[in-house]
C-alpha cells in the first residue's frame, strides 16, 4: 500500500498464489480511515471489490483493514495487517 496524505488516496497492491487484488482509493487524514469501493479482485475469474480499513501510528507505521467481493452475497472476503 502507498498512500498520499496530500491527495487523500492511496495505491494498493496484493497477491497469494490464487488471487491478487489491486487498485486505487481514498484515505481520510482526519480520522485514519481508508477505503476503496471498486478494486480489481482475481480470484476464480474478474471480479470487483470493497476494501476498508485504518492506518495506525503519528507516522501511520501500520496497516489493518478488511476487503470482500462486490457480490450480494461475498464470494471471497480476506484481512491483512501490515507494518512499515
Amino acid at each position: 500500500m502507498i498512500a498520499d496524505f496530500e491527495e487523500e488516496q492511496f495505491d494498493f497492491s496484493g497477491s497469494t498464489q490464487s488471487a491478487a487484488l489491486n487498485g486505487t482509493g481514498s484515505i481520510n487524514p482526519a480520522n485514519g480511515t481508508f477505503g476503496a469501493n471498486n478494486l480489481d479482485l482475481t480470484a476464480a475469474g474478474d471480479r470487483t471489490a470493497r476494501m476498508y480499513g485504518n492506518i495506525h501510528g503519528q507516522q501511520g507505521e501500520t496497516v489493518s483493514g478488511v476487503f470482500h467481493s462486490n457480490e450480494s452475497n461475498p464470494v471471497f472476503a480476506g484481512a491483512f495487517v501490515s507494518a512499515q
